[in-house]
């Protein structure tokens, strides 16, 4: 609604309808809850392509989840009840929160897999605690990849002498010097 100035018209006003709001909203409070018992731990499976590292051709959107929700459980919910950080871009099994009402919240879980044989498989391993997502796997395998780069970093003058040091990271655009000290305390 449209702020009012606070008149002793519209105090009086607000004061009358007040009844009317709060009933109205306990209405809808009810509502929610009712739908939310339905709603509640319920498991949305959505299937879409992906690449071999189950990344999305594209990503699922609040409104894709909506839908979903409305097709599997035949509750229609807005999807501005869908609360979501971020759009999902991986294949996995993702907790989402419904707001179904200012007070009332419910989650389920939205499945993504290629195929219902694929999500089937995802769900029956996240009942036995053995599930890892492929955006866990992703994050997991940056941070190995990053791990193993570092591991295989070689300081340039362990390897040559420090003249053909020197040339190479003249070459490569990094200071002389450092590779010349660096050789030089090799040879001390």
């Amino acid at each position: 609604g449209k702020a009012l100035r606070a008149t002793k018209d519209n105090i009086a006003y607000f004061e009358a309808k007040r009844a009317d709001i709060e009933k109205d909203n306990e209405k809808r409070l009810k509502e929610a809850t009712k739908v939310g018992e339905k709603l509640e731990g319920q498991i949305v499976t959505l299937i879409r392509q992906a690449g071999e590292d189950g990344r999305l051709f594209g990503s699922v959107s609040a409104n894709d989840i909506a839908k979903a929700v409305a097709d599997t459980t035949k509750q229609e919910v807005s999807k501005r009840a869908v609360q979501m950080v971020k759009a999902i871009k991986y294949l996995g099994i993702y907790p989402v929160t419904l707001q179904l009402h200012g007070a009332h919240a419910v989650q389920v879980l939205v499945n993504i897999g290629r195929s219902d044989t694929e999500a089937q498989e995802a769900i029956s391993l996240y009942k036995q605690g053995k599930y890892v997502s492929y955006e866990d796997m992703a994050a997991a395998g940056s941070q190995k990849a990053a791990a193993m780069r570092a591991e295989q970093e070689v300081d340039i003058s362990e390897l040559v002498d420090a003249e053909t040091a020197a040339e190479i990271a003249e070459a490569s655009g990094e200071k002389a010097d450092a590779s010349e000290e660096a050789a030089e305390e090799k040879s001390e």
